[in-house]
């Protein structure tokens, strides 16, 4: 019994070892980094879970650089990224060159003054760049740039900035400036504002009335990046905010600048970024910048632009003439005589084979008319010259001297302030109008094609002639001519209102002339007319020298008053409506023939013609007696006397009508 018991004892044990021995069969027992689990598996902790007795550890995942895509999507997690090897004993990534981190998941850099950022770090930790809507694909936390320090820029942050400054040669800068305005849609603004410009950053007090315009200068110029500016309140709103205008007039020296903050003098609405998180009050806070004038970029350059940066060092050669750390002061007034006497801007043609332009401005965009081509100004911003979109060229100040004569092929020629030519003529081929001003012309000539308009101020003409071959001449309101006479060859001369006046050298005509209203007015001078004289309307005044008729006798609607010198008549005078000699007599040398209405005169000579009066209604009325050679009429004779008066006639008295003596006859 007892052999039988030990031998059943040995048997339970036996079995009992071998169940032990079965389930002990993982793998150098996971080597105590895992359990062991009833598949005899090892369920090892990580990271020891790259091999099945986890005695290999895993190193970290990332997005692969290189692998291959599976459906539509492709980089996936990959060991070390897929750009480097796993330290299986350390659990580590050993990178390929020019990858790092513990994934081996960004590009390295290599910033020696300065950091690496990913670009998805870039936008989150970086004011100016921070955008919800910024790149957030796979790479966006593995592409890499070096953000360099202040004052340094290149891809690793190796080079160093020159001062920079303004130009000393140039004396006008287009300073840049921005609006910045304040507002909410209710409420009362209270708190602060937080403004970041180029990478530099201040907070002001939200109201306006907190904040004065020095304030506001004083907090921009306490920005390491810029070293003056003006800034000026404008009027309070109804929410406790204001509009602020801001001139920067110099950013300093030393450019607080980098390889993502720049300057090149050029203001725009991306370099500022308000915050409004911290304004309490108000509903809808609003802080808003608009750039009202970017400046020209004249004004922020390395070493001023007269130097040659050092980018190793940060420090400028100055050109001669020049001087200081940014080059900005000019020291040599030899240099500056002879710089005044440059010429801005020289486009040279040294080819003679040249058949292009040197200058060549064109505009791609028809629709747009509201631009000029060319604009010039003076320092007040006052336009001077201009040539506009659609090839207008205003000239608002100063004269235009043309040498060689002016020719104006369509359109004719508008002037409002008075043309005058020296030298050389004008040729007009259709038609010339003169606004206001008048035209004047002191030598050669004025040649018109057309037909001469003049409105106001009349026409003079200084010395030379004035040539119209078609279209004729009209003058609203006179024309005055100094000397050399005018001389019309056909068409005639048509004056409208306010008569002709010739102050000297006379008038010669040899085709007639007409005047509708205003009268002929000669002062001194003589009038000669080979044709007919019609005045309409307003008479005929000589004051001296008489009037000179060859041929076509003298019509006159009016009255003709000779106040001095006479008039002589060679072939007969007509006159309808009574002819009144006020003092000097009329001589009459071929006979005197008056068909109706008579004729009335202090007194009458006739040296050796006859007296005729033909009609029975003709009448003669003499207070002053009569001296002829023979009198003959047919209507009636009066002579009145108080007892001067005579009638001596040498050839007879033939009286048809009657004749009435009121003081004595004597034959």
């Amino acid at each position: 019994l007892e052999s039988n018991g030990m031998k059943n004892i040995c048997i339970v044990t036996i079995f009992l070892l071998i169940i032990i021995l079965i389930k002990c069969t993982c793998p150098n027992y996971c080597n105590g980094h895992g359990y062991c689990n009833t598949d005899n598996v090892c369920d090892c902790v990580s990271p020891y879970n790259a091999s099945s007795d986890c005695s290999s550890m895993t190193c970290p995942y990332g997005a692969a650089w290189a692998s291959k895509p599976y459906d539509s999507y492709a980089h996936h997690n990959a060991e070390c990224s897929n750009a480097g090897l796993c330290n299986r004993l350390t659990g580590v990534c050993e990178c390929f060159p020019g990858f790092e981190g513990f994934a081996c998941h960004k590009l390295s850099c290599d910033c020696i003054n300065g950091y690496c950022s990913t670009i998805g770090d870039l936008y989150n930790s970086l004011t100016l760049f921070y955008d919800s809507s910024a790149y957030s694909n796979w790479d966006s936390n593995h592409t890499t740039i070096c953000v360099c320090d202040m004052g340094y820029i290149g891809a690793s942050c190796n080079q160093r900035m020159c001062p920079k400054g303004n130009d000393p040669l140039v004396t006008i800068i287009n300073y840049p400036v921005v609006q910045l305005i304040t507002s909410a849609s209710s409420g009362i603004l209270s708190g602060y504002i937080k403004l970041n410009f180029n990478g530099h950053t201040f907070s002001f007090p939200a109201n306006a009335y907190d904040y004065t315009s020095i304030q506001c200068k004083e907090s921009f110029e306490n920005l390491p990046n810029i070293e003056s500016v003006s800034c000026i309140r404008g009027n309070y709103n109804e929410f406790g905010g204001a509009n602020y205008t801001i001139e920067f007039l110099k950013f300093s020296t030393l450019p607080y600048e980098n390889n993502l903050y720049s300057n090149t003098g050029l203001v725009y609405d991306s370099m500022f970024v308000c915050d409004v998180t911290a304004v309490t009050g108000a509903y809808n806070p609003l802080c808003n910048i608009t750039t009202i004038n970017s400046g020209d970029g004249s004004g922020y350059y390395y070493c001023s632009n007269h130097g040659v940066c050092d980018f190793n060092s940060g420090q400028c050669t100055c050109e001669d003439g020049f001087t200081n750390s940014n080059c900005d002061t000019l020291i040599s007034t030899e240099l500056i005589k002879s710089i005044n006497s440059y010429d801005v801007l020289v486009l040279r043609n040294t080819e003679s084979s040249f058949t292009g332009n040197i200058l060549n401005v064109y505009r791609e965009i028809s629709s747009n008319q509201s631009f000029n081509f060319i604009s010039v100004q003076n320092a007040e911003s006052d336009s001077i010259f201009q040539i506009t979109s659609t090839g207008d060229m205003n000239l608002n100040y100063g004269g235009m001297s043309i040498s060689d004569g002016l020719v104006v092929k369509q359109g004719g020629a508008v002037v409002t302030g008075g043309l005058t030519v020296t030298s050389g003529g004008i040729v007009v081929t259709n038609g010339m109008t003169v606004n206001s001003g008048g035209l004047y012309i002191k030598s050669s000539s004025l040649s018109i094609i057309g037909g001469l308009s003049i409105r106001n101020n009349g026409l003079n003409i200084l010395n030379g002639s004035m040539n119209i071959y078609s279209g004729g001449l009209y003058i609203s309101n006179g024309l005055s001519i100094f000397s050399q006479g005018v001389a019309v060859n056909a068409g005639g001369v048509n004056i409208g209102k306010d008569g002709l006046t010739i102050s000297s050298n006379g008038l010669f005509l040899s085709n007639g002339v007409t005047v509708w209203s205003g009268g002929l007015v000669v002062t001194s001078g003589d009038v000669s007319v080979n044709g007919p004289i019609i005045l309409s309307n307003g008479g005929l005044t000589l004051s001296t020298n008489g009037l000179f008729i060859n041929n076509g006798g003298v019509i006159i609607d009016g009255s003709l008053s000779i106040l001095s010198g006479g008039m002589t008549l060679n072939n007969g005078l007509y006159v309808t409506n009574g002819l009144t000699i006020a003092d000097g007599g009329m001589i009459v040398s071929g006979g005197m023939t008056v068909l109706t209405n008579g004729v009335s005169t202090p007194k009458l000579v006739l040296s050796s013609s006859n007296l005729n009066l033909l009609s029975s209604s003709s009448k003669l009325f003499v207070t002053g007696g009569i001296t002829a050679h023979q009198l003959n009429t047919f209507g009636s004779l009066s002579v009145f006397s108080t007892g001067t008066s005579t009638i001596l006639v040498s050839n007879g008295v033939s009286i048809t009508g009657g004749m009435i003596l009121t003081g004595g006859l004597s034959i």
